[in-house]
């Protein structure tokens, strides 16, 4: 598949499509994510990852977040 045509896919929604460009593009991706990451702490990433959830998924009930239960 050429580029345009994956990225055609992708925005119509082809679950392959988008399997195809993650496989391509996997070590190039984790390269860059290392190095950005590489350069945060461990509180800045962290409140990324759980803003990201909360805009995903929403807030985690109270009653999961007692010690030892998330």
């Amino acid at each position: 598949m050429q580029e345009k045509n994956i990225i055609d896919a992708i925005k119509a929604g082809d679950e392959q499509a988008m399997q195809k460009i993650i496989c391509r593009y996997s070590r190039l991706l984790w390269s860059i994510v290392g190095a950005v990451l590489s350069q945060w702490g461990p509180l800045r990433i962290w409140r990324n990852v759980w803003q990201m959830y909360s805009l995903i998924y929403g807030n985690i009930p109270r009653n999961m977040m007692k010690a030892g239960a998330v």
